[in-house]
């Protein structure tokens, strides 16, 4: 199925918003259970302990 430059605009930013609460979702979750995360920087894996996790973004209005 061919896709036009808008629909494909579209499916990009639906892409990255579910993406982005995956993300929000593991991070929450970590911080619940007091687990550590690990995340790629700079080419290599860093673990960041649950008590340095950044803070949750503040709910929009």
């Amino acid at each position: 199925m061919l896709y036009d430059k808008r629909q494909e605009r579209l499916l990009g930013e639906r892409a990255e918003a579910a993406l982005k609460e995956a993300v929000r979702k593991v991070i929450e979750e970590a911080r619940r259970t007091g687990s550590t995360l690990a995340v790629w920087k700079d080419g290599r894996v860093v673990k960041i302990p649950a008590d340095q996790l950044p803070p949750p973004p503040a709910e929009s209005k």
